[in-house]
C-alpha cells in the first residue's frame, strides 16, 4: 500500500460495509512506496515497528516486520507482518537479503516468545518472495520451535499463491505461520483466494471476478491466503 491516505480512501470507497475502523501503516523505506498495512474491526492495544534496524549498514527490512497486537475482546492477539525482498535479479542472487530478513523475524519471535515456551497466539505472514524447495532463504522460519506453517496443511498441489507468466510456474511465495499453541485450536487449512487472477493463470479453473482479462486488468499476481482463528 502507497499511504495511510491511500489506505483509507480504499476502505471507505470500496470496503465501508465491512467496518475495518482500526487502520496503521509506517512509511517504509522502499524507493516504490511499498508499505505494509494492517486493517482490523479491532482496536489495536501495541504497534512496534522494525524499519530502521539496519546491518552491514544497510536497511534490514525492505519494507517492514510490522507489529501489531489487536485486542479481540479481551483477548489479544499479535501479527507481524511482512513483505521481503522479490526474486527480481535473480533467486540465488537476492537470497542473502531475504535470509537476513528471515533471520531477523525469527530472533523477534525468539526474543518476544521464547523466554514463555511460545504459549500465546501470534502469527507470522505476508509476501516472503521465496518456497521452500531447493535452496530456501526462508530456513530460519521453516524449522523455527515457535512458528507452524499453516498451508502446508493443504495439498502440495494446491499450495501455489503465485503465477509467474514468463516462465510458466505456479509457486508459494506467500506465507502464514501460527504459533504453536493457535495451531493447536485451529487445526484447520488456510484458503487461497484466486477470483482476482489473471485468466491466463490457466491452473486455476474456478470462477474469476468479472473485470479480469487474459492479462490486465487482474487483482494481482499473488493471491491473498485466508484463515478463520478461534482464540481460547
Amino acid at each position: 500500500m502507497e499511504s495511510l491516505p491511500v489506505l483509507d480512501r480504499f476502505q471507505s470507497y470500496y470496503l465501508a460495509a465491512l467496518k475495518y475502523q482500526y487502520r496503521v501503516l509506517i512509511d517504509s523505506h522502499d524507493p516504490r512506496q511499498i508499505d505494509i498495512a494492517v486493517m482490523s474491526r479491532y482496536p489495536f492495544s501495541h504497534i512496534r515497528t522494525h524499519r530502521d534496524e539496519r546491518q552491514d549498514n544497510t536497511w534490514i527490512f525492505s519494507r517492514d516486520c510490522l507489529e501489531v497486537e489487536v485486542n479481540i475482546e479481551g483477548k489479544p492477539l499479535s501479527f507481524y507482518v511482512n513483505h521481503f525482498k522479490s526474486m527480481i535479479g535473480g533467486r540465488s542472487e537476492t537470497k542473502p537479503k531475504r535470509e537476513k530478513q528471515a533471520t531477523r523475524v525469527a530472533e523477534i519471535i525468539t526474543e518476544r516468545w521464547g523466554p514463555g515456551g511460545y504459549k500465546g497466539d501470534y502469527i507470522v505472514l505476508g509476501d516472503l518472495n521465496d518456497y521452500f524447495e531447493g535452496d530456501t532463504s526462508l530456513s530460519p522460519l521453516l524449522e523455527h520451535p515457535g512458528l507452524v506453517e499453516a498451508l502446508a496443511r493443504l495439498p502440495e498441489d494446491d499450495r501455489w499463491t503465485h503465477y509467474y507468466a514468463k516462465g510458466n510456474e505456479y509457486n508459494q511465495l506467500d506465507h502464514m505461520f501460527l504459533s504453536p499453541s493457535l495451531a493447536k485450536k485451529n487445526p484447520g487449512a488456510p484458503g487461497i483466494m484466486r477470483k482476482g487472477m489473471a485468466h491466463r493463470a490457466e491452473k486455476y479453473q474456478g470462477d474469476r471476478f468479472p473485470e479480469v482479462g487474459e492479462n490486465n486488468p487482474k487483482a494481482s499476481d499473488h493471491a491473498p491466503v485466508y484463515l478463520d482463528i478461534e482464540l481460547s
